[in-house]
């Protein structure tokens, strides 16, 4: 069954209504993913995702499961609580995890601060990482290498309006023969793994807790996946030293962590968000000087 947003805004409604007994609550639409609808209540206090296409249910299948299991887990950190599936996966809801986006405070953030956000994401993703669940899908190399390549053919037109014949030149190289000759030299080693961990995605509670929210990347990738996008270098140490990391796996997340902004740049032109089209156009510019494509 297809739902309109008037439908979907009515379920939140009740399902809500049905639990604390008020039907009077605040709800904010985002629209911007491309999997889903998000319904945020209250400040996050409950969200609820509608998936766009049929085949987002399969995801909303694994993101469930992972809930669930860690629900039994003892954890550094607080994830989100499944409360609402359809039997259809037509819909899921969950209790979330209220406070600020890390990327809105980071400016603000403290060493002692930061420290202990990477201590606890470094703790919580050991944990994670040891853990198995069925069904997920598994991201190879060649599947890395092929994907970068796809978001770099998409980017071909914006490149040659923002970046001079030269550093097309490096980036062309970099794309097509660096990156993939580094990154299979490296191998893999999977794990289940987050996907998408970033300050968009960890939440600083008014407690001083960290939260990390949607797992709807998860899958079995190289542990690196994890740690690629988190840019603060106090946090991303701390996190590595609590984890036990070791020298190929610094090495993985560098490389991957070069590749982010060409990631960005093809979602938010897509989107079109002149902010963060500007921020990824600014950090490869920043990659090409210091060196890192070559």
């Amino acid at each position: 069954m297809a739902f309109n947003i008037d439908d979907e805004k009515a379920i939140v409604v009740e399902l809500v209504s049905d639990l604390e007994g008020n039907a009077n609550v605040q709800i904010e639409l985002n629209e911007t993913g491309w999997m889903s609808r998000v319904y945020i209540v209250d400040s996050g206090k409950y969200v609820f995702k509608f998936p766009r296409r049929s085949e987002v249910k399969d995801d909303y299948r694994s993101e469930v499961k992972i809930y669930y299991l860690l629900e039994n887990q003892q954890l550094s950190i607080q994830v989100p609580k499944i409360l609402w599936v359809s039997d259809k996966y037509e819909y899921i809801g969950y209790e979330g995890v209220v406070g600020s986006e890390l990327r809105d405070i980071q400016n603000e953030l403290d060493a002692e601060t930061k420290i202990h956000i990477g201590i606890t994401l470094g703790t919580f993703l050991k944990k994670l990482h040891s853990l198995e669940l069925d069904g997920l899908e598994r991201i190879s190399l060649e599947d890395e290498i092929l994907l970068l390549g796809q978001k770099y053919t998409n980017l071909q037109m914006a490149l040659k309006e923002l970046f001079s014949l030269n550093e097309i030149s490096i980036l062309n190289n970099f794309v097509k023969e660096l990156f993939p000759t580094k990154i299979q030299s490296l191998g893999i080693e999977p794990v289940m793994c987050h996907g998408d961990i970033g300050y968009g995605n960890l939440i600083m509670k008014k407690d001083g807790f960290i939260g990390v929210i949607d797992f709807g990347d998860l899958g079995y990738y190289d542990a690196s996946q994890d740690f690629c996008a988190i840019q603060d270098q106090v946090v991303l140490e701390s996190a590595l030293k609590s984890y036990g990391a070791n020298d190929i796996l610094n090495r993985k997340i560098a490389l991957r962590a070069s590749i982010i902004a060409f990631r960005d740049l093809e979602y938010n032109l897509k989107l079109g968000n002149k902010a963060k089209i500007n921020t990824a156009i600014e950090e490869i510019k920043k990659n090409l000087t210091s060196g890192k494509y070559e």
